[in-house]
């Protein structure tokens, strides 16, 4: 007897494993099939743009440097009136008394080509003060928040670890003191931007219209379909475009857009955007990878493109329905238009058969959605998204979720040390697990002994999640009374407000309002409000200095250090601080600092004082983030520099004498 080799599942006759066999084999090549089509589409519309702007480029090149070429003006053949009937000597008055007039002084004639004449001037001598040479300074790029070095990588572990990099440019090149080669010659360059990763900006352009005219054409969005943002990966060796669609998106966040009439997309009168039609019937997926591809879901950023905190994964947040179908009609207040669902029956109108993808689309990004504003972007009549809401969403459903919602009691945390020491917290991403953080499940809040945040996705009775300070309308924010100032974090309203109102329950006081928490905790949130009072850059004792302009009351919050961040065993910038005497390190954490060096705000232009200054800085963590803040330790007058103490290992030879 022979026995088969194959493995067939239980209840499978060879027949349907054949078939199956077959079925998937014709699958994998209708997928090769249609990937070969749409790459040799997607390479004959990149040709044809290339053609196109290079064809367009000469011509607009050479219009625009004719603008700048400035025009010659020549003289009027025609004579001139008498120069000697319209010779004069112009002399300040004041200082005529003074001065002697020399016949043979220097002098030039004018011509006034409005009045075809001439006039000659006469040159005299005047003293003048002496100005002062103006301050030595750096050239620093303004910035508002802190900016992360993408190139920067540690090799190595305990006492080998090290960081390489990418080298961007050459620092003081040909300038007489800076050793070049031996800059070069650091172990910690890995290899020269230029030479490795180097963009034409002209393929960026022309990989950009392309993805735009590809865009709407292809169903890139269908899942039984090639991804185009999968098939244009820079990594593959079969990379269709030279960009990612992600880079390319970047690259242009970046830049001005060229504004060139030979791309196919262009429309001297474009009209509105609307959403494609392939794209319709995904939308909610299409909307969700595009976040999680290019938005930053960190509280202090919300924006696309960070750079902060690049390449930050977070898991998606499926919005749920709290409102209920009254509460949504309640909060329209006037009708929107003649088909305003807030002027009709609703009892008498009957939900259509066929239900536009469109909408329901955008009730699952929106489900709490006004339907007059989500008409707008359905291009529907709002009384159909609030038709349908009705019929789909019904109030049991919401009544469900908002059970689910509510917080539980507390677990008791089963930590015997939760770290929230601010120089050793590093940066986290949320947690993405569904229940508590514990052991059993893959959390890296659990992992390190920290705090779960705000924005992290395990249950609201997670034992790590961090409640927020329970300061009462009695007390303020900003002291060591508050739990969130001695940690040295900043208040979160929205956590230090359920607190409060769990506290205020507990009392049988009544909850206070948004905007008296926010009062509250407005101490404690300066990082946060960005609220400073005017101060103005001059001319200081050392250098340029930072001055209070009006008034400034003890405690009140000056700014915040922003600056490249970088890694504190990265040894790359020692020998650029050497050479410029100059250091804008600032430490931020135990394994990042600050260097304003070339990029920050004006609170680099505080001074030293040995004797303590009348400014302190304090590390908080918002939300996340390590942030430097300054506070006045006393009370200032108007026209008063602002400095601080640097600390000793600022002046390592001489002690900060």
């Amino acid at each position: 007897m022979e026995y088969r080799s194959e493995y067939t599942p239980s209840g499978a006759t060879d027949r349907e494993t054949t078939q199956d066999t077959t079925q998937l084999e014709d699958e994998l090549l209708r997928r090769e099939e249609l990937q070969i089509k749409i790459t040799e589409q997607v390479l004959g519309a990149y040709q044809d743009i290339w053609n196109q702007f290079y064809n367009w480029e000469p011509e607009a090149s050479e219009r625009d440097l004719a603008n700048l070429a400035s025009g010659i003006y020549l003289l009027d053949e025609t004579p001139l009136q008498d120069e000697d009937s319209l010779e004069f000597q112009e002399l300040d008055e004041q200082s005529s008394d003074d001065m002697s007039i020399d016949n043979s002084s220097p002098s030039f004639t004018v011509y006034d080509f409005d009045t075809n004449s001439t006039r000659t001037l006469l040159c005299t001598e005047k003293k003048l003060k002496p100005y002062a040479p103006y301050p030595r300074y750096f050239a620093c790029t303004p910035t508002s928040c802190n900016i992360v070095n993408t190139h920067l990588e540690l090799e190595g572990e305990g006492n080998h670890e090290r960081v390489v990099c990418v080298l961007k440019f050459i620092p003081f090149d040909g300038e007489i003191g800076f050793k070049v080669i031996d800059y070069l010659r650091m172990e910690e360059f890995r290899t020269l931007r230029w030479q490795d990763e180097w963009r034409d900006p002209d393929e960026q352009i022309i990989a950009d219209a392309t993805i735009k005219q590809l865009t709407p054409a292809l169903d890139v969005y269908m899942e039984e379909e090639p991804d185009l943002f999968d098939m244009v990966a820079t990594s593959d060796i079969d990379a269709i475009l030279p960009f990612t669609c992600k880079d390319v998106n970047f690259f242009m966040t970046q830049r001005d857009s060229l504004y060139w009439t030979g791309a196919a997309t262009f429309d001297e009168n474009p009209n509105p955007r609307r959403i494609p039609q392939s794209v319709q019937q995904g939308l909610y997926e299409h909307v969700l990878k595009t976040m999680q591809q290019y938005f930053c879901p960190c509280l202090n950023c919300l924006q696309f493109f960070c750079i902060h905190h690049p390449n930050t994964p977070w898991a998606a947040h499926h919005p749920t329905p709290f409102c209920t179908n009254e509460e949504i009609a309640m909060n329209v207040n006037q009708p929107c238009g003649p088909s305003c669902f807030y002027e009709k029956n609703m009892d008498e109108l009957d939900l259509p058969e066929a239900i536009p993808f469109v909408i329901q689309e955008i009730l699952q990004l929106a489900p709490d959605g006004s339907p007059c504003e989500l008409s707008v972007i359905c291009k529907r009549p709002c009384y159909e998204i609030y038709l349908y809401r009705t019929r789909c969403l019904s109030n049991d459903i919401v009544f469900a979720e908002r059970e689910n919602q509510l917080p539980t009691r507390r677990i008791q945390a089963h930590f015997d040390y939760i770290n929230t020491s601010v120089n050793d917290y590093s940066m986290l991403y949320p947690c993405t697990h569904l229940g508590p953080c514990g052991p059993h499940v893959n959390c890296n809040c659990y992992a390190e002994g920290k705090l779960c945040m705000r924005n992290c996705h395990c249950d609201l009775s997670c034992p790590l999640r961090y409640t927020g300070c329970f300061c009462l309308n009695n007390k303020k924010c900003g002291n060591l009374s508050c739990a969130c100032y001695k940690k040295n974090w900043e208040c979160d309203p929205e956590l230090c407000r359920m607190a409060n109102t769990k506290a205020n329950k507990n009392k049988k006081k009544k909850e206070a309002p948004m905007h008296s928490i926010a009062h509250i905790c407005m101490e404690n949130m300066g990082l946060q409000t960005g609220h400073i009072p005017q101060m103005e850059v001059k001319q200081g004792n050392y250098g340029f200095g930072v001055f209070a302009i009006n008034n400034i009351k003890k405690g009140t919050f000056l700014g915040e250090y922003v600056a490249e961040v970088f890694h504190r065993i990265d040894v790359t910038r020692q020998m650029i601080w050497d050479y410029t005497d100059l250091n804008y390190n600032f430490l931020l954490s135990s394994s990042q600092a600050l260097d304003a060096i070339t990029v920050g705000n004006f609170t680099r232009f505080f001074n030293h004082d040995k004797k303590g200054g009348n400014v302190y800085p304090k590390v908080f963590i918002v939300n996340g983030d390590h942030r430097i803040a300054f506070y006045a330790s006393e009370d200032l007058v108007k026209g008063t520099e602002l400095m601080f103490y640097y600390g000793p290992n600022y002046w390592p030879e001489d002690n900060g004498q």
